[in-house]
């Protein structure tokens, strides 16, 4: 395999979540803003059950250890959560380059990540020589 560009390293994040089941649900986008507006990585909302069957969301944070004691602050004032879990984590990520690329609908940003390059066989033969060949034909 050939290596485009390496990926960054890992490094330790944190997840921060808490279960939610009596606030207004038009006020999670109003958090999520205020969380991601003060350093948070991630914000996701993934909804489940609760004790008696009452629905719920577990509000989910990931962020640096150093935005930790901030975004706890805005969950705690901002939400009905009375408490939050914990999870210190390893998060690895691909590189990656922010590019502006021109198309007919005028220019557009995209985010391209590198990886390693894979090349699999366009035929039935490739794939019949890669098995009589010490290495794969199609790298």
């Amino acid at each position: 395999m050939k290596k485009l560009l390496p990926p960054d390293p890992g490094h330790t994040a944190l997840h921060l979540e808490c279960n939610i089941d009596d606030m207004n649900p038009e006020i999670f986008e109003y958090i999520s803003d205020r969380l991601f507006n003060s350093g948070a990585s991630d914000v996701f909302l993934s909804n489940i059950m609760m004790k008696k069957g009452r629905p719920g969301v577990i509000l989910n944070v990931i962020c640096e250890e150093e935005k930790a004691e901030i975004l706890k602050g805005i969950i705690f004032t901002e939400s009905t959560s009375l408490g939050i879990r914990t999870f210190p984590f390893r998060k690895d990520t691909l590189s990656r380059k922010f590019e502006k690329i021109s198309t007919i609908y005028g220019d557009v940003n995209v985010k391209r990540s590198f990886t390693t390059i894979k090349r699999f066989p366009a035929n039935r033969n490739m794939m019949t020589a890669n098995v009589l060949l010490p290495k794969p034909a199609f790298l």
